[in-house]
C-alpha cells in the first residue's frame, strides 16, 4: 500500500477498504498521508458520516490537527457545512474550543463559511466556558434568541448580551451580583464550574458582593442592531 492509499480511501469514503487496511493490515486510525491528514480529518472534511463513525468506534483521535492549518475533525466538518458530523463529534466529544493555526474555532470557521446551522449547534453546545482566571461564560440558546452571560468574579458582576438573530438586534446589560435581577441559581453554578476549572476566588469579596455591589455604579444597559 502506498502511503498516501489510506487516507486516499477516507476522502472517497471508501468503508468497506479503510476497514480492510484496519482490521486486516494493521493500520491506525490516525495514521497520516504527506499532508498531515488523518483519516477522520479527511472522512469529516469530504463528508463521509458512516466512515466517521467506524473510524471514532476504532479508537481515532476526535481532537488531532492537521499539520497545514492544525484543523481538527470538527473543523473541517463545520468550515465544510456538514452538519450531521458536527453533531456526531459534538456527542462524542470532541473539542469545539481549540483553535487553528490562525487562532480560529470550529464555530469562527463555520461563521466565515456561512453555516448559520452549524454556528448555532456549536453554540448551543457550549453552555460553560472559563475565559480568564477572573470570568467565566455561560451560553443558552432559546428560538431566535442567545443569550451569553459572563461571569466576572473580580468585579463581581455578570454582562448578559441577548442577540436576536432574526432581526440582528443586540443588547448588553451589566448587572453587580446582588442585583435581584440576576439568576442566583445560575451565579452559583457559575461559581461552581468556576471552582472546579481549578481556578480560585476571595469567597468573602464574593458573600459580601451578594448583599452589596462592588462598585456604586447603577446597571447598564445597551442596545445595537448588529451589521
Amino acid at each position: 500500500m502506498g502511503d498516501n492509499a489510506y487516507t486516499e480511501a477516507c476522502k472517497e469514503g471508501k468503508l468497506e477498504l479503510v476497514r480492510r487496511y484496519i482490521q486486516e493490515e494493521g493500520c491506525s486510525p490516525d495514521d497520516s498521508n504527506s499532508k498531515y491528514w488523518t483519516p477522520l480529518v479527511a472522512a469529516a472534511y469530504h463528508g463521509h458520516y458512516d466512515l466517521a463513525v467506524f473510524l471514532i468506534e476504532q479508537g481515532a483521535d476526535l481532537n488531532i490537527s492537521d499539520e497545514d492549518d492544525g484543523w481538527t475533525p470538527l473543523m473541517c466538518a463545520a468550515y465544510k457545512g456538514r452538519g450531521k458530523i458536527v453533531e456526531l463529534l459534538m456527542e462524542r466529544g470532541a473539542d469545539q474550543y481549540l483553535r487553528d493555526n490562525k487562532g480560529r474555532t470550529a464555530f469562527d470557521l463555520a461563521e466565515k463559511e456561512g453555516h448559520q446551522g452549524i454556528g448555532r449547534l456549536l453554540k448551543a453546545a457550549r453552555k460553560w466556558q472559563v475565559l480568564s482566571d477572573e470570568k467565566i461564560q455561560h451560553f443558552s440558546l432559546d428560538g431566535d434568541l442567545s443569550v451569553t452571560r459572563t461571569f466576572n468574579f473580580r468585579a463581581m458582576n455578570v454582562m448578559t448580551v441577548v442577540s436576536n438573530t432574526a432581526d440582528k438586534l443586540q443588547s448588553h446589560q451589566e448587572n453587580a451580583f446582588c442585583d435581584p435581577s440576576v439568576d442566583y441559581g445560575l451565579l452559583l453554578e457559575a461559581k461552581e464550574e468556576f471552582l472546579k476549572s481549578g481556578k480560585k476566588l476571595d469567597e468573602g469579596s464574593f458573600n459580601t458582593a451578594l448583599k452589596y455591589p462592588l462598585k456604586s455604579r447603577p446597571a447598564r444597559t445597551l442596545s445595537r442592531r448588529k451589521n
